[in-house]
């Protein structure tokens, strides 16, 4: 283990469902959130947050649809450095 992250909101539930990495050593990780990482839109959404190879957090997205959950469950890459969700 090289490094901890800590991804969410106080008193919110922030839950990591699917990891993935590149062939740069970037890792990706996506889920579900019902805290605003960026602006929560439903009552659940869905996030994806990229890490550098260093363990630095490159950025962090949040999709919604009002009245809605979003769930992400899943997160590939590719050999061309496509991320899927």
């Amino acid at each position: 283990l090289q490094y901890t992250r800590q991804l969410g909101v106080a008193g919110k539930n922030t839950i990591g469902r699917s990891v993935a990495t590149d062939a740069n050593g970037n890792f990706f990780v996506a889920g579900q959130t019902n805290g605003a990482l960026e602006t929560l839109t439903g009552s659940t959404d869905l996030f994806f947050t990229k890490y550098l190879a260093d363990g630095s957090e490159n950025s962090t997205k949040q999709l919604g649809a009002a009245g809605a959950s979003t769930i992400g469950t899943g997160v590939a890459t590719d050999a061309q450095g496509n991320v899927f969700i």
